[in-house]
């Protein structure tokens, strides 16, 4: 892997970046709040709270996002990539052995889930086009003009109209192609999405920056559920996560072929911005991407929370980064209380890419039937679904020492409904790593990813839901009615 540049501070006006209220060396230096080591990792997690500004600068690199709800024939929450294979998972945690029972069924599965796209726009060569901002791959593709779409399931020839992208890239690699080498990323399923392609060069414009002579992907045939809009993927994730091989036979791709390159966040850090932040809302004209630090015009309150990103051990070599991975300290709903070190409760990734947060099972139950009147578990989709007009639980989780609330409105997502005009909840299950902070977490906050100390910084945005009123609540453990109030 590349060695990334060290973080700059002052340094940030060199890329373009108002630098505002520089803190001083004390400010540097916050005692350590927590510490805790995770089941996934040999490192330890070390979290900061700073009552003062975050070390990242304001960021003239900023570009407004728009919101949009999309209806895909298949949720785009477990779209993982195939090197997920390589990951050894932990065996322990609530809810990793736990499975999903028959619940209450609430009608015939509708044929998609809910989803959140954040999209901007991005140039190649002479190619503008929009593309869904994502921190949980790694990969910055476009389809390329000449797509073949085929059938998820039977991999046969279908009509264009069935993958819906937005328009196609058109002519060739700016920078030149790359011979021997291909694009080759799975999602989800053996019948989820897949995308094969070519790999090459290009500049990318993005914000008022250009990424000089980026690696991306030209997908030419494979499944999508796409919205009409967008024309691919920007991917913000770390190398460990791209999806290029070696040859031209894409049946003939493992790990062992794997061709890890130098994503986005990589080539910027090379040119001085060795942070990015999303600042998302439910408004549909109110979330931003900045290149370099954060948004200048999106106010926070409350303290920046720092913490260590988390390595993750591999089926074969030393634990390395891959995901936006993080330790969370406890979970607290209504009067339960989750302490990570009472149930090895695992780590989580933050990814934009993904609507709901997804959650151990045994935990999603919990809170799930803390609704008024409590969410309904469809077991054909593996959700809960909710009265639109129902009274969602007090939810907080608690990173570096300090609780983040979720807005009580970010919990029950209307935009799809059942054919009983029931909505689904922002809290969903998912049966092992990697676990989930999606934007139901994301969109009341400001979140910083340092891609050279490898830290992620949170804060609050102002106009959010206050915290809730204190209630008496105690450490509980796991119990044997996930159903009652007094759980875990």
């Amino acid at each position: 892997m590349v060695a990334l540049l060290n973080y700059l501070l002052g340094g940030l006006a060199t890329a373009g970046v108002a630098v505002v209220a520089a803190p001083t060396p004390d400010d540097l230096r916050e005692p350590a709040v927590t510490a805790r080591t995770t089941t996934t990792t040999t490192t330890t997690t070390t979290h900061k709270l700073q009552a003062r500004a975050p070390a990242v600068a304001h960021s003239r690199n900023t570009l407004p996002l728009t919101r949009r709800m999309v209806h895909n024939r298949m949720p785009r929450p477990f779209m993982r990539s195939q090197l997920r294979q390589a990951i050894a998972f932990p065996e322990t945690g609530p809810g990793s052995n736990a499975t999903a029972d028959g619940g209450v069924g609430v009608g015939s599965a509708i044929a998609a889930a809910n989803q959140i796209e954040y999209i901007t726009s991005v140039q190649a060569g002479s190619n503008n086009l929009s593309l869904i901002i994502d921190t949980g791959s790694s990969d910055t593709w476009f389809v390329k003009e000449g797509f073949q779409c085929l059938d998820p399931q039977y991999r046969q020839p279908t009509t264009a109209e069935v993958c819906e992208f937005g328009p196609p890239f058109k002519g060739d690699f700016p920078g030149g192609q790359i011979t021997n080498q291909h694009f080759n990323v799975t999602y989800g399923s053996v019948n989820g999405p897949f995308l094969n392609g070519l790999m090459g060069y290009s500049d990318l414009g993005v914000a008022n920056i250009v990424a000089r002579k980026q690696q991306i992907g030209l997908a030419t045939r494979g499944a999508w559920n796409g919205d009409g809009i967008t024309s691919g993927i920007l991917g913000l994730g770390l190398p460990g996560l791209t999806a290029a091989y070696t040859g031209v036979d894409a049946a003939l791709d493992s790990t062992r072929t794997a061709v890890e390159y130098n994503p986005l966040v990589v080539t910027l850090a090379a040119q001085n911005m060795s942070v990015f932040s999303l600042a998302l809302s439910r408004d549909p004209h109110d979330s931003y991407v900045s290149f370099g630090g954060v948004p200048p015009n999106v106010q926070t309150v409350g303290p920046w929370v720092t913490t260590s990103m988390q390595k993750i051990a591999l089926r074969t070599g030393d634990p390395r980064y891959m995901y936006y991975q993080i330790a969370v300290d406890r979970m607290s709903w209504n009067s339960s209380l989750l302490n990570a070190t009472d149930s090895a409760l695992p780590d989580f990734i933050v990814d934009s890419g993904t609507t709901m947060n997804l959650l151990p099972y045994d935990i999603a139950r919990s809170i799930n039937s803390m609704f008024t009147p409590h969410a309904m578990y469809d077991p054909d989709q593996q959700t809960w679904f909710v009265r639109c007009d129902a009274k969602a639980p007090d939810f907080g989780i608690e990173i570096g020492g300090h609780m983040f609330w979720t807005d009580p409105a970010s919990m029950i997502l209307p935009h799809v409904r059942d054919q009983n005009g029931l909505c689904i909840s922002g809290i969903g299950v998912t049966s092992g790593f990697p676990y989930i902070l999606g934007d139901v977490f994301m969109q009341q906050l400001v979140t910083a990813f340092d891609v050279t100390n490898m830290q992620i910084k949170f804060a609050k945005r102002a106009n959010t839901a206050p915290a809730p009123a204190p209630a008496p609540a105690a450490p509980m453990h796991m119990a044997t009615d996930p159903e009652s109030e007094g759980v875990y």
